[in-house]
């Protein structure tokens, strides 16, 4: 795609995000009774709620504790982005070919869109997602993939990070993904709801950011015109 139109498409997405309170503490918002008060992810988990991106497991529960599956995160972006669904008629993988799956038309939404690649051919939607999948699938996100794979060969800043080291890199200076502690970032430990929540929220900040920062340039090219 276009890089200008990458842009217009970011900023088109900020000013949707911006028109609508960004904190669930702004606005009446039913509360997740398995969220407690003053839990780290607490404002994390009601925003994403606020903003439409999941209404939990059922029953007023958002799942604090369980694991996130990879068919779950990527409808997560989905949503954040706003993104058309793409629903084609047999799917990209040998694992996502019933179109009657809730998850079914997110998987290949994601894929048109670049979160995710088809050099596999299973995506393995039931399974729970690393914290290493989540990173790149975020950078992925955001359009820093190129850069990311760039940026390999310089290693991380966390000891135990040696593959796909760009990624984690880029997600950890944007202040979306952290350590663990002692200099570790646990990649292949699966990601619980809550961390899922919290990263989504951080990747929503980007985007905010990243689009205020091309405003002036949209400006200029316009008056140019």
């Amino acid at each position: 795609m276009d890089k200008l139109l990458k842009i217009t498409i970011s900023v088109i997405l900020a000013l949707s995000l911006i028109s609508i309170p960004c904190f669930a503490d702004d606005i009446a918002v039913l509360r997740f009774d398995d969220v407690p008060q003053g839990h780290w992810a607490e404002k994390a988990v009601h925003d994403l709620r606020l903003l439409k991106i999941t209404d939990g497991i059922g029953d007023n529960k958002f799942g604090m504790g369980l694991e996130v599956k990879r068919s779950e995160f990527v409808t997560y972006l989905a949503r954040l982005m706003k993104w058309k669904l793409i629903t084609p008629e047999k799917g990209s993988f040998v694992d996502n070919m019933d179109t009657s799956k809730w998850y079914y038309p997110y998987i290949e939404t994601a894929l048109r869109n670049g979160v995710i690649t088809d050099s596999v051919n299973e995506f393995r939607p039931e399974e729970p997602i690393t914290r290493e999948e989540m990173a790149i699938m975020l950078v992925n996100t955001l359009g820093y993939d190129i850069l990311a794979q760039q940026l390999a060969e310089l290693g991380s800043d966390f000891g135990d990070v040696s593959n796909n080291a760009g990624y984690i890199t880029i997600a950890k200076d944007f202040g979306i993904i952290k350590g663990v502690g002692d200099n570790k970032f646990k990649p292949y430990d699966t990601a619980k709801r809550e961390e899922a929540a919290v990263m989504i929220c951080g990747c929503m900040r980007k985007l905010i950011s990243q689009s205020m920062n091309y405003m002036p340039f949209m400006q200029s090219v316009h008056t140019r015109k």
